[in-house]
């Protein structure tokens, strides 16, 4: 720095050590050569011609063998009857008896069925878990 001029770089130094295997064009490092290579496994499996379709919601199939005796303090302001078509789901149900989903849900179980919101059930499964409230049901055409 005194003045004088740098040494000029040595031009017997050796070059930076290239890489030992060969990427594909436009990637700088291995990462982007795999990335390339599973888009590239993406694009040449077949796509399925048409999405999947949801899946409708269970139905409960089950005999009713055992009915659990009536409630002996059924909730208030029940209807007297409901009309139930032959299939309706548990949140439907609730709703047309006045209740909680949660509470239809624990007296199925006292029918030993184990179902969720939006498990549909037959009619007389339905029917049955109306009269265990003390309300009847009649079948809708």
């Amino acid at each position: 720095m005194n003045g004088e001029t740098p040494e000029p770089e040595d031009p017997l130094e050796p070059e930076p050590e290239k890489p030992r295997f060969l990427l594909p064009d436009g990637c700088k490092d291995l990462i982007d050569a795999l990335r390339l290579q599973e888009e590239e496994a993406r694009k040449s499996q077949p796509q399925p011609p048409h999405p999947p379709q949801p899946q409708a919601p269970a139905v409960v199939e089950c005999s009713v063998t055992f009915v659990p005796p009536k409630r002996k303090n059924p909730p208030k302001g029940l209807p007297a009857n409901v009309k139930l078509p032959e299939l309706i789901s548990v949140r439907d149900l609730s709703a047309l008896l006045g209740l909680k989903p949660v509470e239809l849900m624990g007296s199925l179980m006292a029918f030993n069925v184990f179902a969720s919101f939006d498990m549909r059930l037959r009619f007389e499964l339905a029917s049955a878990l109306c009269s265990h409230y003390g309300v009847v049901a009649h079948r809708v055409a």
